[in-house]
């Protein structure tokens, strides 16, 4: 039985990308199972507030200047 070098280099691909794949995939399963036993935090505690004072208005009226939109 005779194999040639394209044969050879397919399986070398297959191998490797099958060897991708496992560690791909236990990677995201060791994940889901950590996060299902671990303890999760306080919604609350996780988010932070945004304060009124921090947000910049923006005026989309036009003004003599030509801008569309002027930053207050």
């Amino acid at each position: 039985m005779y194999l040639d070098p394209g044969f050879g280099s397919m399986l070398i691909q297959a191998l490797v990308a099958s060897i991708a794949a496992i560690a791909v995939g236990l990677g995201i399963f060791r994940h889901k199972i950590k996060a299902f036993f671990t303890r999760k935090k306080n919604v609350e505690e996780t988010t932070e507030s945004i304060e009124v004072g921090d947000v910049e208005t923006v005026d989309t009226q036009e003004d003599d200047s030509g801008d569309d939109l002027n930053v207050k």
